[in-house]
């Protein structure tokens, strides 16, 4: 998760969390080839979490990606890791289904592409993003 106030990166400890498939996180092939590595460079932004329903696949992760910690309840993640953003790693329906709740606590959002099912849910998203202020969401 990254925290980004009104969409701005500074450097000084912005963290980053991610949630993935189901609600989860799941490394596949995408993120470690193309996503992670996109940023590393970033010398503020970091990994402090990875989540995923099954607890093997959350502590392969954490260990894959260099977290500092693992989770199995993304409410639990978002509420202990201190982390200050999230990228939601999955299918379209876990965008949806993962999203406002993290929007809700204020948290920027990165989705990948398509960011839902269909334009309704997109625009469920996006309209999720704007209250109650403003939060930076980023579909690929």
């Amino acid at each position: 998760m990254i925290r980004m106030k009104q969409g701005r990166f500074s450097p000084g400890g912005d963290e980053f969390g991610n949630t993935g498939a189901d609600g989860v996180y799941r490394v596949r092939g995408h993120v470690t080839a193309n996503l992670y590595p996109a940023l590393d460079p970033i010398p503020w932004v970091y990994l402090v979490a990875a989540c995923d329903l099954k607890e093997d696949l959350a502590r392969r992760n954490t260990r894959r990606l260099g977290a500092r910690a693992w989770y199995t309840d993304m409410d639990k993640m978002l509420t202990e890791s201190g982390a200050e953003g999230v990228l939601a790693v999955g299918d379209p329906q876990m965008h949806v289904t993962v999203g406002p709740e993290v929007l809700k606590r204020g948290l920027p959002l990165f989705v990948e592409k398509p960011s839902a099912i269909d334009t309704e849910e997109a625009r469920k998203l996006a309209q999720a993003a704007e209250k109650p202020e403003p939060s930076a969401w980023w579909p690929l």
